[in-house]
């Protein structure tokens, strides 16, 4: 349990860091979400949902394709079909990633079991795993 709350303070301290970046993105102003939201942050005046991922030890080639929950997809299809944006975020070593949701799965994205087992107990889930090459690179 040490490693989970460790990763979950980790990713609340870089949420904090991330809305300013977020908020120059969109020239708009997010909110942080609920810890126990799917999604980290939304904006009201745009209408769009963000989550935020950091995996700034990993350079894009190591971690291509990325990996995000099923539930944050499905969160963020039923976003959608009510006239939401939703864009998923990953810091890399190299860079800035951005992933717009879509309401079907596109090719180069795909759902299966993933996670890790390493942490003393099996962390692995159905997640999402999307190829870099659907994503825009932001600096």
């Amino acid at each position: 349990m040490f490693y989970k709350s460790k990763d979950l303070k980790l990713g609340k301290d870089y949420e904090r860091l991330f809305i300013h970046k977020i908020n120059e993105i969109y020239d708009a102003s997010f909110i942080s979400l609920s810890t126990y939201s799917q999604l980290d942050f939304y904006c009201a005046a745009k209408n769009i949902y963000v989550e935020v991922k950091n995996r700034k030890n990993y350079p894009s080639w190591a971690v291509n394709p990325l990996m995000i929950g099923e539930n944050k997809i499905k969160f963020g299809r039923e976003k959608l079909a009510l006239g939401s944006e939703v864009h998923f975020y990953w810091r890399l070593k190299d860079g800035l990633y951005r992933y717009k949701l879509k309401n079907k799965d596109e090719k180069g994205m795909w759902c299966d079991m993933g996670g890790r087992c390493d942490r003393g107990r099996d962390e692995r889930k159905k997640v999402y795993y999307i190829c870099l090459r659907l994503m825009d690179k932001i600096n």
